[in-house]
């Protein structure tokens, strides 16, 4: 017995003495987790190594996990107390993990320094992170629907380019008379067809018409508002009275020349890399502002604001020297070096960082004939506000949407049948994560 104990306390001894030595190594050393491919990290690992460490004494681990890494790898780390002291991911993480209560309130945690911070970010682009007051990510890359056309098309057949949904639906009639199509893919879709996400496609007719996906308060869904199924209603008419594919291929129907305008994304690079190219030949492929609504005497032009967020751990062995990275890689030296090592490897890129100020300075240097139109996009848009549950909204809108265009249901109907499965899903979550977020 008296052995079994002896042997039970060196083991305690030993994993205290191991734990010393983990803390030790770790010390001065911020470990960051980049869910993106490893070449990708590149330009992070280098400015990081070029001016971060020299400057502060405190070294970056980059550990790039790839794109296609899942959510349950930084969702078990959190579980078992094994962080990294920073994640870079995509944008519905943070909300995830915050909600477990494992990420870090940016705002309460750094206060003044936080809000000087993101001073310097465009308006909308923290929306995403914005948890009744909580402030728990910083957006990244971000990208936002535009309209591109076919310059020679269009002013051989006399067609102005939309400025309005009203402009598109007068439109469309001439278009389809030429045995062409207008096309409507914006949001982060990457398939042929639009069952994706239809939260991404609609986001622009809902911020439109003033509507929005949740309650202020974020415990229910405002889906069912009149503002809400106006916008829907517009929404799915666009592919049920006036024809709009569900599914094309893009590619081949603009080699064809039956694409003469259509509403893409405008991070899709083999679409930047076409304007570009088309420079050569005439400008043949031009971009142009998302079409608006006229709303309150303005026209609105709001649209899906997607980024790619950071966020500190709430488990992270160094907070304090991982915040000092955060203030560092915002800065303008830092992120506009960042960007310009990324554009290096991915020609055409459009990302806009979160920095206005780089952002401005990148594209009208690498983009100068459409560097307005984006930045207008990016101003003018934002994304979903996150709420507790909210994860399950894209899948029953994306029900509704497919009951309306496929099966010819009533859109509001539809919609109010999602309403209230989408808010089911909120108060089981609710009931389930409030006690980590309260």
């Amino acid at each position: 017995m008296k052995k079994i104990t002896l042997y039970v306390a060196l083991a305690a001894l030993l994993a205290f003495s191991l734990s010393l030595t983990v803390g030790a190594a770790e010390k001065g050393t911020i470990n960051v987790w980049a869910f993106i491919a490893e070449e990708h990290a590149g330009p992070m690992i280098q400015e990081a190594a070029r001016t971060f460490t020299p400057k502060t004494g405190l070294k970056v681990k980059y550990t790039a996990l790839g794109y296609t890494a899942p959510f349950n790898k930084i969702l078990l780390a959190a579980a078992s107390g094994d962080v990294p002291d920073m994640v870079f991911a995509q944008p519905h993480w943070p909300m995830e993990l915050y909600s477990r209560g494992a990420v870090v309130d940016l705002k309460r945690e750094f206060g003044a320094e936080y809000d000087k911070l993101v001073s310097t970010f465009f308006p909308g682009s923290l929306t995403a992170y914005d948890y009744v007051g909580a402030r728990f990510a910083l957006p990244h890359n971000m990208w936002t629907p535009v309209t591109f056309y076919t310059k020679d098309t269009v002013d051989q057949m006399g067609w102005q380019i939309p400025n309005t949904w009203d402009d598109v639906r007068a439109l469309i009639p001439k278009i389809k008379g030429q045995k062409m199509e207008f096309i409507y893919r914006p949001g982060f879709v990457t398939s042929a067809t639009i069952e994706f996400n239809a939260a991404a496609v609609f986001m622009p007719f809902l911020f439109q018409h003033g509507g929005d996906f949740f309650t202020q308060d974020g415990l229910k869904s405002a889906l069912d508002t009149e503002e809400a199924i106006a916008a829907f209603r517009e929404f799915t008419e666009l592919f049920t009275k006036h024809k709009v594919p569900l599914e094309a291929d893009m590619n081949a129907m603009l080699k064809r020349g039956e694409m003469p305008i259509m509403v893409n994304n405008d991070t899709n690079t083999q679409w930047m890399r076409a304007v570009l190219a088309s420079a050569g030949r005439g400008g043949v492929l031009k971009m142009a502002h998302l079409p608006g609504t006229m709303r309150g005497g303005k026209l609105d032009r709001a649209g899906d604001l997607y980024s790619w967020s950071q966020f500190i751990m709430k488990g992270a062995k160094n907070k304090k020297e991982t915040w000092e990275y955060v203030k560092w890689y915002y800065s303008k030296d830092a992120n506009s070096a960042i960007l310009k090592g990324w554009a290096k490897l991915i020609p055409g890129l459009t990302w806009k960082l979160a920095v206005r100020e780089v952002a401005e300075e990148f594209l009208r240097s690498n983009f100068p004939d459409e560097a307005q139109v984006l930045l207008d996009q990016v101003s003018a848009s934002r994304y979903i506000r996150p709420v507790l549950g909210g994860f399950s909204m894209p899948r029953f809108l994306t029900n509704a949407f497919n009951e309306v265009t496929l099966k010819g249901a009533d859109p509001e109907e539809a919609l109010r049948r999602a309403v209230g499965e989408i808010n089911k899903e909120m108060a089981k979550k609710q009931k389930e994560f409030t006690r980590f977020v309260y």
